[in-house]
């Protein structure tokens, strides 16, 4: 048993703060057996639901933690679980790993937050705060990568990740901004690069307002049409100096641009 793991029991026996149940050992397991990949784990618990859990109703875990901080005047931050990895070498490293394997007809996820506001305070679900302490590296705040689950054990069609960012509300629920760069300094707001392949870069649907508002140009690259159909079929766009009004293959119209030229024609 690890050192730590052992005076940290002796010392909860020692205060009482174990009132009931089985002492923590570094391997333990409960309910029906269950198969475990293969971890390089200093402790592991292990639980089965067997029929015993079927019967009841309600949540079943492993671990829980509950801490409650209620003094309004208190000047500690509560942090009931803190986790801190260091990895200066060249194997990839992660702060906490979750795995979650939906084989149901029930929703599931990885990780789940519900930051419950009944303050004055700011609520937040999930926090980030990247620091980059070198030029060098890349830092990013949250990635999501889709992965090719079928691709990767070759038993399956190649099946896209239905959305990588999804944003719902509940009957009654809404958001002021679904999102929001709320005073941030960026080179760019919103960036799709080069190896990026979609059918829409953006696509508007339900009822708006407005579709898209600016107090800034837009700007698109020369020979690159605005549409203005459904079908795409008219449209405007800027090329050879000149601005051109076109009906599929037929140039209704155009204006010359060029600051030597002058005039246009409407055909």
């Amino acid at each position: 048993m690890p050192r730590l793991l052992a005076a940290t029991i002796l010392l909860a026996v020692l205060t009482g703060a174990i009132v009931s149940g089985d002492a923590l050992r570094a391997r333990m397991s409960w309910g029906a057996d269950t198969t475990p990949p293969p971890l390089g784990t200093s402790v592991l618990w292990r639980r089965g639901m067997d029929a015993d859990d079927y019967a009841l109703t309600g949540t079943a875990s492993i671990l829980a933690l509950h801490m409650e901080s209620l003094d309004p005047n208190g000047s500690r931050n509560p942090w009931p679980l803190y986790v801190e990895t260091r990895n200066a070498s060249s194997t990839n490293g992660v702060g906490v790993y979750s795995r979650f394997r939906n084989e149901g007809t029930a929703w599931g996820a990885a990780f789940h937050a519900e930051p419950i506001a009944r303050g004055t305070g700011t609520t937040v679900g999930v926090n980030v705060e990247p620091s980059p302490m070198v030029d060098a590296g890349r830092v990013v705040g949250v990635n999501v990568q889709a992965q090719d689950g079928y691709g990767h054990d070759g038993n399956g069609p190649h099946v896209p990740v239905a959305e990588g960012i999804n944003l719902q509300s509940a009957p009654l629920a809404s958001f002021g901004a679904g999102i929001r760069f709320d005073g941030a300094t960026c080179t760019t707001g919103l960036h799709f690069d080069t190896a990026t392949i979609t059918n829409r870069a953006i696509w508007i649907q339900g009822t708006h307002g407005t579709g898209i508002e600016s107090n800034a140009p837009i700007r698109v690259a020369s020979g690159i049409p605005l549409e203005l159909s459904t079908n795409g079929a008219v449209e405007i766009v800027f090329q050879n100096g000149r601005i051109e009004f076109r009906n599929g293959t037929r140039v209704l119209a155009y204006l010359v641009i060029d600051s030597s030229a002058s005039g246009g024609r409407i055909n």
